[in-house]
């Protein structure tokens, strides 16, 4: 699943996204053309907002990518995600877990400066929530990188001393996404609203129902039901008397 057109399909939040299609969504953007690494940014924010990539799955994919030595560059990846976090509180939550995970393997990856991107992209969704970073791996992983006065180590610094607000307890954890909508129905069925309209005539019949028996039984003023009668409704057409008793 590498053609831009297949890829397209992902913008449906009924299709699944394997693993495999993530790091195709994530590759995309080592496209030259800015379209197309716009797709993967759509991508990956669709498929975030309706729970079909969780900080898990989208760290797995990011793992994949920069382990494989793709032509993905660093800048790319810091991109995307910097685009992906300013969807909602949501998607800045997955990618700021995800970064957490994959960091170590990123980093280790990168030579001196070209180590800061990662790090500030990770910084800036943190301090946006005053998240710290409390993963274990990780903070040791920072720990190394934490000394000296380059840029690099300045913003490490800054993400080992931050304290948590009010309310954060881990910075890996992500909150829960919106509840997903029902499958859709193929093209040409109507089950859906047949259904909602046999739901809306039977709550009207329902509550119409409900009516009728409350102003025929008002308190102090009992006023039971009387079952109709085929056979008086005909006796009164033809003025015959009906007596009870046979």
């Amino acid at each position: 699943m590498t053609a831009t057109p297949t890829l397209r399909l992902l913008l449906d939040p009924d299709e699944p996204v394997p693993p495999e299609a993530l790091v195709a969504v994530i590759r995309q953007t080592g496209r030259r053309k800015p379209e197309e690494r716009a797709l993967a940014v759509d991508i990956i924010i669709q498929a975030i907002g309706d729970a079909r990539v969780t900080s898990t799955e989208l760290a797995s994919g990011l793992h994949t990518t920069v382990e494989a030595g793709t032509t993905v560059s660093s800048g790319r990846l810091v991109t995307l995600l910097q685009q992906t976090a300013v969807g909602s509180a949501l998607h800045r939550a997955v990618v700021r877990a995800a970064l957490i995970a994959v960091l170590p393997t990123w980093l280790s990856r990168l030579a001196g400066q070209q180590m800061y991107g990662p790090l500030a992209m990770l910084d800036e969704v943190c301090a946006i929530d005053i998240t710290p970073v409390t993963d274990p791996k990780t903070r040791a992983f920072l720990s190394a990188l934490a000394t000296g006065r380059s840029k690099t180590a300045t913003v490490t610094r800054r993400l080992l001393n931050r304290e948590p607000a009010a309310g954060h307890d881990r910075s890996d954890a992500e909150p829960g996404p919106p509840p997903r909508s029902p499958p859709r129905s193929p093209p040409g069925s109507n089950a859906p609203n047949a259904d909602r309209s046999a739901n809306s005539r039977r709550r009207r019949r329902a509550g119409g129902t409900a009516m009728r028996e409350q102003r025929m039984a008002q308190p102090g003023q009992p006023r039971p039901l009387v079952p109709f009668s085929l056979s008086l409704w005909r006796a009164s057409c033809s003025g015959t008397t009906i007596t009870s008793g046979g």
